[in-house]
C-alpha cells in the first residue's frame, strides 16, 4: 500500500457512510497504535479520510492505515474511544456527517454528536507514497516465525532495542530474532529460494509485529470478482519507515535504532548433556507445578538416572510445594552435541554410548519456560545443557530458544 499523505484540505462539510460494524473493528483495531497518554490531543484521535477511503491512528513512531470506503469527499480526527463507544450501539449502516470539527453519527433513530480535529492537525509519519521497495513473504511463514519469537520480546521501556524483534530479510529467508537479556527465541524460514533483491536489515518494535498478527486474522484481498484471503505479507521499506501490509491494513513504524546484540556467540556450539522428554508432558508438568512458585521462587528440574526421568518441582516458603515426573523419551547422555546456527548435523548420540548419568538439578523462572516450551510443536523435545549454571538450549529445525537459570540457594 502506497501511504496517501495526511490530507491538508478537504471539504469541510459533507457526509460518509459505513456498516457500523464493519466501521468499529476498523477503529478498534486502530486504536491499537493510539498511545495511552498522547502528547498531542489529537494523537488520541483516528482520522475517518473519505478523501483517500481510510481509517488512520499513530503515535508518532507506528501509523496503521486501513482501507475503508467512506463515500464522502470530507475528513475529520475524531476521538477513537468515544466513536468506538458511541458505534456499539448501531447495528446496520451509520451516516458521519462532518461539519467543520463537528462529527454527527447517525443511525437506528439516533443521533450523537462529538467534537473532534481538522485532518489537517494529524501528523504525517508513514512513507511517502511510491518510495518503497517492496516484497511478499507468505501470512504462514510470518505468522509462524512471529509466534516462535515474540515470548521472548524485552518489556523494559529503558531498552527500547530489546522491545523489538530484529528481522533479517535476505535472498529469500528470513530469521526473527528476540530477547529480554534473560530468554533468547530466533527462528527462520527461506519463503522465496530464488530472491535476490529482498535484503532488509531491521529492528522492529514488537507492538508493530502484534498489531499486523491481529490485522492478519481474516484479512482479504480483492482479486477479480471476489475477496480472497490475504495470502502474503507485502514488507517495504525506505531511508525512515518500514512498511508493512497485509490485506486492508497497512502499518508503517520506525526502525529501532542501535546496535542489536551479536545473539549468534551467545549460543553454545556444544552440549555436555542432552534429556529427550515429552514436550506436552514437560509442559503440562510445568505449568502446573509452576502455580506453586511464588514470590520469584524458581521452578526445579532434576535430571537423574533412577527410572524417573526428570523431576519438576517448586516450594515457596510457608505457601506450599508441588511436583511430576516426566519421564525420559529418549536417551539421557553425557555424550556433547555440536552444532553451528543453520546447521544441524545427525544426532551423534546414535553412533556413541551413554554415558551413566549423575543427579542433576537446574532452576528456571517458571513462565519463561513454559512460554519457550510451548514455541515447539514437536512430540518430544531436546533439552540440551552444559552445567546447571549455563543456559538452556532446545533447538528443532531452524528454530532455537535459550533460556538463563537461577541459581538454587541448595
Amino acid at each position: 500500500m502506497a501511504n496517501a499523505a495526511i490530507i491538508e484540505t478537504t471539504t469541510e462539510v459533507g457526509t460518509m457512510c459505513a456498516n457500523a460494524k464493519t466501521l468499529r473493528q476498523a477503529i478498534d483495531l486502530a486504536r491499537k497504535v493510539v498511545p495511552t497518554r498522547a502528547m498531542l490531543p489529537v494523537l488520541s484521535g483516528v482520522l475517518l479520510d473519505g478523501t483517500y477511503g481510510r481509517i488512520v491512528a499513530t503515535d508518532m513512531e507506528i501509523t496503521i492505515e486501513i482501507k475503508l470506503e467512506l463515500g464522502a469527499d470530507v475528513a475529520i480526527v475524531a476521538p477513537a474511544k468515544l466513536l468506538s463507544d458511541v458505534l456499539k450501539s448501531h447495528t446496520g449502516a451509520v451516516s458521519l456527517h462532518v461539519d467543520g470539527t463537528t462529527l454527527a453519527v447517525r443511525g437506528d433513530g439516533r443521533e450523537t454528536v462529538i467534537q473532534g480535529w481538522p485532518a489537517s492537525d494529524m501528523p504525517t509519519c508513514a512513507p511517502a507514497a511510491g518510495s518503497l521497495h517492496t516484497f511478499g513473504v507468505p501470512v504462514d511463514t510470518w505468522q509462524g516465525l512471529a509466534a516462535a519469537v515474540s515470548s521472548s520480546v524485552g518489556k523494559d521501556q529503558t531498552r527500547p532495542i530489546l522491545c523489538g524483534i530484529l528481522c533479517d530479510f535476505d535472498g529469500g529467508a528470513v530469521r526473527m530474532t528476540a530477547t529480554d537479556s534473560y530468554r533468547l527465541s530466533t527462528a527462520a524460514a527461506v519463503y522465496y529460494p530464488h530472491a535476490t533483491d529482498t535484503g532488509l536489515h531491521a529492528i522492529i518494535p514488537a507492538k508493530a509485529l502484534a498489531i499486523l498478527g491481529q490485522a492478519s486474522k481474516g484479512a482479504k484481498v480483492w482479486q477479480g470478482m471476489e475477496y480472497i484471503p490475504a495470502t502474503h505479507v507485502h514488507v517495504g521499506a525506505d531511508d525512515k519507515y518500514v512498511s508493512l501490509e497485509i490485506g486492508p491494513v497497512c502499518v508503517s513504524v520506525r526502525p529501532v535504532d542501535g546496535q542489536y546484540p551479536n545473539y549468534k556467540q551467545l549460543i553454545p556450539e556444544t552440549f555436555e548433556h542432552t534429556f529427550t522428554l515429552d514436550r506436552a508432558a514437560l509442559l503440562d508438568a510445568v505449568r502446573s507445578v509452576g502455580a506453586m512458585a511464588k514470590k520469584n521462587a524458581p521452578i526445579r528440574l532434576l535430571f537423574a538416572d533412577d527410572g524417573h526421568g526428570c523431576k519438576v518441582s517448586a516450594t515457596t516458603q510457608d505457601v506450599g510445594e508441588s511436583s511430576a515426573s516426566v519421564p525420559f523419551a529418549g536417551t539421557a547422555t553425557y555424550t556433547p552435541v555440536t552444532r553451528t546456527l543453520g546447521y544441524y548435523p545427525n544426532d551423534p548420540r546414535n553412533t556413541e554410548d551413554p554415558t551413566e548419568l549423575d543427579h542433576m538439578e537446574i532452576g528456571f523462572n517458571p513462565a519463561f519456560l513454559a512460554d519457550g516450551l510451548a514455541t515447539f510443536a514437536g512430540q518430544t523435545i531436546d533439552l540440551q545443557v552444559i552445567d546447571p549454571l549455563r543456559p538452556l538450549t532446545i533447538v528443532e529445525g531452524e528454530h532455537t530458544f535459550l533460556l538463563m537459570p537461577v541459581r538454587l540457594s541448595s
